[in-house]
């Protein structure tokens, strides 16, 4: 893409702690986009061997620019990201964590959103394919939703945060990241960032991702996730869903509760899924993936691993057809 001294600076915020294997193939992701003027400010949140060596390799073969900083101590990723943005220099910010990856034109074709929709449009997200170490797809997310999305984001519909480019001054109005949210953090975010501009939305999946295991970052530990981030985000979310009204405040809590059994269910904690999405249903109703769930929650072990498989392999056909078709 041919560029000009009117085409903005672009800083990508890479956030690495303690995945070497991954950093390389996240580095040359950015250093091999078709838009030109990006810098890359890799921040390392002190992991046990630092990868300096790898951004000093990436650095000697590449013309862009890059930035390296190593927290003195592990912080958390909001921490690492809120580093990102004070050491950044673009009037575009992009984020990415270590173990995705972008396709080539991810940046370019956001900067022609935020350059070509209008002044309302602060942000723009892209859809994402994720990977097992097979190669199989296990999950594709679109990316349709465009506006004003705070609706959308206080019942848990958040994009993937890799997938996100938002102009300087919008996450400056945001705020900082959460550093006492230890998960859920982005979503939070994002609400917050909803609340300032509206979302423009590239529909392809110019995001992939690989887990070792096929599961989602979801994961992580279901116990903090119960006592510290659910109760910490109904606390910020259910003021604002209620100025949308009664109704609204309980379909949000609905889904943010959906949410923390979907957590519950893949880890595999299944006594507590089946009573969370039974909370979820009987705050909201309305949602017949809430029933899906809690079926699946109910057959325990067995049938909650056939419904993983079935979900990769309709997602597998889904891929290929649209890939046919497009």
């Amino acid at each position: 893409m041919p560029t000009s001294n009117a085409d903005p600076l672009v800083s990508v915020i890479l956030t690495t702690y303690d995945r070497r294997e991954y950093l390389p193939e996240a580095i040359e992701s950015v250093t091999d986009q078709t838009y030109e003027k990006i810098e890359l400010v890799v921040v390392d949140d002190h992991s046990p061997e630092s990868p300096q060596d790898i951004v000093d390799d990436a650095s000697q073969e590449s013309v862009r620019d890059i930035v390296f900083v190593r927290h003195e101590e592990n912080k958390g990723a909001s921490a690492a990201r809120n580093t990102g943005i004070e050491v950044a220099d673009g009037e575009i910010l992009a984020f990415l964590d270590d173990d995705e990856q972008w396709k080539p034109t991810k940046i370019e074709r956001q900067v022609d959103v935020l350059q070509n929709e209008g002044p309302d449009v602060g942000a723009v997200y892209t859809g994402i394919q994720m990977f097992d170490p097979s190669g199989s797809t296990i999950a594709v997310r679109d990316a349709k939703d465009e506006g004003d999305l705070t609706k959308k984001f206080l019942c848990g519909s958040t994009p993937p945060f890799p997938s996100i480019a938002v102009r300087q001054e919008i996450v400056s109005a945001a705020g900082p990241f959460d550093e006492e949210l230890p998960s859920w953090n982005d979503r939070e975010w994002l609400l917050r960032v909803a609340q300032e501009c509206e979302f423009g939305a590239i529909d392809a999946p110019l995001v992939v991702s690989q887990r070792e295991d096929g599961r989602s970052k979801l994961s992580g530990n279901f116990a903090v996730k119960k006592e510290t981030s659910y109760p910490k985000v109904i606390d910020t979310f259910l003021p604002i869903a209620a100025e949308y009204g009664w109704l609204f405040k309980q379909k949000s809590y609905a889904h943010l509760t959906f949410d923390l059994g979907y957590a519950a269910l893949i880890n595999e904690h299944y006594d507590e899924a089946r009573t969370t999405f039974a909370t979820a249903l009987v705050r909201w109703p309305f949602v017949p993936k809430f029933y899906l769930y809690a079926f699946i929650a109910m057959t325990g072990d067995r049938g909650y691993k056939l419904a993983q498989h079935l979900k990769r392999d309709v997602t597998n056909i889904y891929h290929r057809c649209r890939s046919t078709l497009a």
